[in-house]
């Protein structure tokens, strides 16, 4: 049998992407403010779907991609914001997200979808 955290995690396939992670803090007054984490980590990255956009340049964008990783990524809730993935300077807001972290070694998997284009 062919373990798939194997496979997701070969150094062939993995990119180094950025998870940002809103968290809400609630002050005395009750204002809320809004911090982001960011945390680098390696994953392997494909677009979702056949909507694969090739520009003349060679650079490849998509409405939606699919991030396999160790890390945990959070949809929004009632409670959090959707993590936002940074995958070659594009954002993309975590719509979706698979928690296989009981099997064998583990990983998790999310849809990201494009939040548009990056004017720097």
């Amino acid at each position: 049998m062919i373990s798939v955290d194997d496979v997701i995690m070969d150094f062939d396939f993995l990119e180094s992407i950025s998870i940002q992670t809103i968290t809400p803090t609630v002050s005395t007054q009750g204002e809320v403010s809004f911090s982001t984490v960011s945390t680098n980590i390696l994953a392997a990255v494909q677009p979702q779907g056949g909507n694969l956009i090739i520009f003349p340049d060679g650079t490849r964008l998509s409405g939606f991609i699919r991030v396999w990783c160790k890390h945990s990524m959070n949809v929004a809730s009632s409670t959090t914001a959707a993590d936002v993935v940074v995958y070659h300077g594009n954002k993309y807001k975590v719509v979706m997200s698979n928690d296989w972290s009981s099997y064998g070694a583990g990983y998790f998997m999310a849809v990201c979808e494009f939040l548009g284009v990056n004017p720097s």
